[in-house]
């Protein structure tokens, strides 16, 4: 019985595997239509400025018509500082954290405190942030997907 459960389990796995893979070739085409990339493949003078409450990636992208413009991102507002590590989905990090810099892979590397009033040194990848026609665009996409695959034989071949 058990076997015949994982077997339909991995049937229902696979189907959704094929699934995500259409729907990743679709998001591709659509993606190119609204000009989506890496913000570090399609723009330049990327910088961090960081002070107690506010922290923001700034740099120059290129729209569709190919000229850079002037671009912002609040990072204080998607990162934050979990007991001295830099993660995404909550914010706040500014305020405990300093010496942050990018890294030359599209990183934010920082010295944060932890709970215990020590500092460790963290970093938190900046690739999900994407040029949106000449803004920048946070992509959850691949972090679903990921979640996803990670997730169902956790929790799915229970279901």
């Amino acid at each position: 019985m058990l076997q015949m459960s994982r077997n339909k389990a991995s049937i229902i796995f696979c189907a959704i595997l094929v699934i995500c893979s259409l729907s990743s070739f679709n998001s591709v085409h659509l993606r190119s239509k609204m000009c989506l990339r890496r913000f570090y493949d399609s723009g330049s003078n990327f910088s961090l400025n960081i002070s107690s409450n506010s922290a923001t990636l700034n740099g120059r992208l290129k729209n569709s018509s190919g000229t850079e413009v002037d671009a912002s991102f609040n990072l204080n507002d998607n990162i934050g500082n979990h007991d001295g590590i830099l993660i995404w989905g909550s914010g706040g990090f500014a305020g405990s954290c300093f010496s942050c810099e990018l890294t030359s892979t599209y990183s934010m590397r920082c010295t944060c405190y932890n709970s215990v009033g020590g500092t460790s040194t963290t970093s938190v990848d900046l690739s999900r942030l994407e040029n949106s026609n000449g803004s920048f665009n946070e992509n959850l996409d691949g972090i679903r997907i990921n979640w996803f695959s990670k997730n169902f034989f956790r929790y799915g071949m229970y279901l």
